[in-house]
């Protein structure tokens, strides 16, 4: 939120001083400097998302993984027979 709100800070500024920009020629130099705080909300959203994927397939692999481990250890006992402790 932090980069976005830069970036729209600075477009704006460039947009309250339209006159002075359109004046001096600057169009494409407040372009590139909004541009350029644009990119770095860019990059930081990339972070985030790649982290909250990372995070999502780590919670989806435990899941699984405790699935499988389950259906194993049925298995393993099913196959052993393995009883309750009263020996039913």
């Amino acid at each position: 939120m932090k980069h976005y709100a830069q970036s729209a800070g600075y477009a704006e500024q460039a947009l309250i001083a339209i006159k002075v920009v359109q004046t001096y020629g600057r169009e494409i130099k407040e372009t590139i400097n909004y541009n350029k705080y644009l990119d770095r909300a860019l990059i930081s959203e990339r972070r985030k998302n790649r982290l909250a994927a990372f995070g999502l397939a780590f919670l989806w692999w435990g899941i699984f993984g405790f699935y499988g481990y389950a259906f194993y250890f049925g298995g393993y006992c099913r196959w052993n027979e393995f009883t309750d402790s009263e020996g039913k």
